[in-house]
């Protein structure tokens, strides 16, 4: 149950969530003399909704609050932050879409102090960071210090341009950059007119790379897919497992139930009154047994998705339903099996006193 709620969450978040947020094309490595050829072109198909380009450069983080990353050791879930190199951006203003700035304030139009920086708030809590400290990037072999001005909630399940660290313009004046664009498209456009965009840029700029999200977004489904066979196939191991814990379980009171089955036959009790109370038994036992697995699955399942997996989940009572109702069949369906055997048991030898 666990594994089904888990998978149905993620595919959730793939089919629904995520499309409905999502640019229909990411562009990387705009130079800088191509920005204006590349706004021209976009701008002018007629499918746009809006077209959104930032400036980008990259660096490898080497110092938090002053510490080398080399004497850091972080959780595994954001270690990835230190490693290699990551992008990075300036703006005046905070990012429309993907953040909200949760922390601090971010800095005036124009701004010219001391260099500052936005950053991811959910990583910051991870490294001990906190408004006022200090981060250092390598640029292009030159090191930038800046003192955290902010930190935001960033959501990168709406993929839109979002970046760990957005500095203040004047920290980066003079760099070398490129930019990274994303498309929108009108609802009824069709995946022609997509397209015909993605091949206009890239022959009219051929070092610019056109990333289609649709594509991205049905290979990872098509991840999961594979994952989620997978996983079954170790579900339906444990399910055979847990039959044959079952069967034993019932072969150890299988004597027990034979004599209660004669005991109540003597006393009158018809065979089919011997099955319905038996019935009820298995019934009231697998009641219990669903509610307490709904209970565990929900609530792992949602541990999993929201503090591990990091994504918004939703609960689904139909596929718990169906789950526990197929458990609770199979349930009645083992103990009734293991009441009519008993019923066919002589009672001679049970009732003799040896």
């Amino acid at each position: 149950t666990i594994i089904v709620l888990i998978e149905e969450n993620i595919r959730i978040q793939i089919d629904n969530t995520i499309p409905k947020a999502a640019p229909a094309y990411y562009f990387i490595d705009i130079q800088s003399s191509q920005k204006n050829k590349f706004a021209e072109i976009a701008e002018n198909h007629p499918s746009i909704s809006r077209i959104n380009k930032v400036p980008m450069l990259r660096g490898r983080i080497i110092k938090l609050a002053g510490v080398p990353v080399e004497r850091i050791k972080p959780s595994p879930e954001v270690a990835w932050v230190l490693r290699g190199d990551r992008g990075i951006t300036w703006s005046d203003d905070p990012p429309e879409e993907g953040s909200a700035v949760a922390k601090g304030a971010w800095w005036p139009v124009g701004y010219e102090g001391p260099p500052l920086v936005s950053f991811d708030k959910a990583k910051a809590e991870a490294f001990g960071l906190d408004i006022g400290d200090t981060l250092t990037v390598n640029l292009l072999g030159i090191p930038l210090t800046a003192r955290i001005a902010n930190l935001r909630d960033i959501k990168w399940n709406s993929l839109s341009i979002n970046f760990l660290m957005i500095f203040s313009p004047n920290a980066v004046k003079e760099i070398p950059l490129s930019y990274v664009a994303t498309a929108h498209f009108l609802p009824d456009s069709s995946e022609f007119e997509e397209l015909a965009l993605a091949k206009k840029i890239t022959q009219a700029l051929p070092n610019v790379s056109a990333i289609r999200v649709k594509d991205v977004l049905a290979d990872i489904k098509n991840m999961i897919g594979d994952i989620g066979v997978a996983v079954r196939v170790i579900g339906m191991i444990a399910v055979c497992i847990s039959v044959l814990v079952l069967s034993s379980a019932i072969a150890a009171n299988h004597n027990r139930r034979i004599y209660e089955a004669v005991i109540l036959k003597v006393l009158g009790a018809s065979r089919l009154q011997v099955v319905r109370i038996f019935a009820f038994e298995f019934v009231f036992l697998g009641l219990i047994t669903a509610a307490l697995s709904a209970l565990v699955a929900t609530g792992v399942s949602w541990g999993l998705v929201v503090h591990v997996m990091r994504a918004d989940w939703t609960f689904l009572p139909g596929t718990l339903m169906i789950t526990l109702l197929l458990s609770l069949a199979f349930t009645i369906t083992g103990g009734l099996l293991a009441t009519w055997l008993a019923l066919n048991e002589k009672s001679t030898k049970y009732l003799r006193n040896e």
